[in-house]
């Protein structure tokens, strides 16, 4: 009978092992297969995982393009007012920042007029909204400019995958009759857009930036959502 026992416990040690490494066997698989199905499958993940980030909408009686980025931004705005010239373009000015101060980087406002014009836009068919004041911000500027111009209705070009977050922005920050006389056009870039953005540096880091741009301001304050250019000056050498 105790000479049983020994075996007994063997017979039970073995059989463990043999599950133990049947179970191993089973998740190494398991393992395999998912790598090789997302593998097979990966275009249509990554493009249902950027298709969020892209909103389109149509504003048939548009009298305003507002350009807030995006390729071939000042062809699509040209096109806009070749077809009714009594038409608008609306440039952005924000606060210079110091690459821009220093003259290393061209004011945005006066690249967008000069490459505007060489497409044959007339000078009174461009404006200005104008939020120089960095306590102030797009918002708050387009909003004014909105209550000065009530006939208004205006398209917003972008970059596609910012579209949403711009739309989201405006739906948070603004009146909801203001808003609704916005609508957004996104513009895919050249070298890619929803079919092959992760076959591309600059598409990986956009998709990314924009997701954050979406997050980000879900959870942050109102006051932590402002971004404020460093001031060398407001900062004291160290003793």
């Amino acid at each position: 009978m105790a000479s049983q026992r020994p075996s007994s416990i063997g017979a039970e040690l073995s059989a463990t092992g043999v599950g133990r490494r049947h179970r191993c066997f089973q998740f190494v698989i398991g393992i395999l297969v998912t790598a090789g199905l997302l593998f097979v499958f990966r275009s249509p993940l990554l493009r249902c995982l950027a298709a969020p980030l892209v909103i389109s909408e149509s504003s048939p009686m548009a009298t305003t393009m507002l350009i807030l980025g995006g390729d071939l931004r000042f062809d699509e705005a040209a096109q806009f007012c070749r077809e009714d010239l009594h038409r608008h373009v609306l440039l952005e000015e924000s606060p210079r920042g110091r690459l821009v101060r220093l003259g290393i980087l061209p004011d945005p406002v006066e690249l967008g007029r000069k490459e505007l014009t060489r497409r044959g836009v007339r000078g009174d068919q461009i404006d200005v909204v104008s939020w120089t004041d960095p306590e102030d911000s797009l918002d708050m500027e387009l909003s004014r400019w909105l209550h000065e111009h009530p006939q208004a209705q205006v398209i917003v070009v972008c970059e596609a995958f910012s579209s949403r977050e711009i739309r989201w922005r405006f739906d948070r920050e603004l009146p909801r009759l203001l808003a609704r006389r916005l609508a957004i056009r996104p513009l895919h870039h050249r070298s890619y857009d929803l079919s092959n953005w992760w076959h591309s540096k600059p598409g990986i880091m956009l998709f990314v930036r924009s997701w954050l741009g979406l997050i980000l301001p879900a959870i942050q304050s109102k006051e932590s959502r402002t971004w404020r250019e460093c001031n060398p000056e407001l900062f004291t050498p160290a003793a």
